[in-house]
């Protein structure tokens, strides 16, 4: 954690740059803050891949960005932007025995069903439901960790720039 120093008149001239910085972060992080009960939400009730991959970029729009939810020429989001990435460069399976597919495949087999399996998965159950359930969990846990952590900076902030009280006796 990097510590937060005080923005004073002093460091204002003399740390010009950490003061900007970390106000510019605190902005950020409570901005952030203000959508991120909203995203999570969105989140927990999306019916479809294609949904899930907008409330995706929008996220990363409002500042949620680490590596697991980012770019990665290997990884699930195969793209050099989030803000452009395409629902050919999204691969989700490789859970429960499903290959690594792209969201154009599985909107494309949405009707199949997950057949005997040996997971224990009831055979009606959609293999489109399955790898939905995995973006879902995917942004979800992200979205959280993000949150907590911009929660932690802003209230450190806040404990280290506390605004004086007017009736306190000096």
């Amino acid at each position: 954690m990097e510590k937060i120093i005080k923005n004073n008149w002093w460091n204002r001239i003399f740390h010009k740059g950490t003061v900007k910085a970390q106000t510019d972060k605190y902005i950020k992080c409570k901005a952030m803050l203000a959508v991120a009960s909203e995203i999570i939400q969105d989140i927990n009730s999306c019916k479809t891949l294609n949904s899930l991959l907008e409330i995706h970029k929008f996220a990363w729009k409002w500042g949620f960005r680490n590596e697991n939810i980012g770019p990665c020429p290997y990884g699930m989001f195969r793209t050099k932007d989030i803000l452009n990435m395409t629902i050919d460069e999204v691969y989700l399976g490789n859970i429960y025995g499903l290959n690594t597919m792209s969201i154009r495949f599985w909107n494309e087999m949405s009707y199949e069903d997950m057949g005997g399996n040996g997971f224990g998965i009831p055979e009606d159950t959609k293999c489109y439901d399955l790898v939905l359930d995995q973006y879902k969990g995917i942004l979800r846990s992200n979205i959280y960790s993000l949150k907590r952590q911009a929660n932690e900076f802003v209230m450190d902030y806040i404990k280290v720039n506390k605004p004086k009280d007017p009736f306190k006796l000096e």
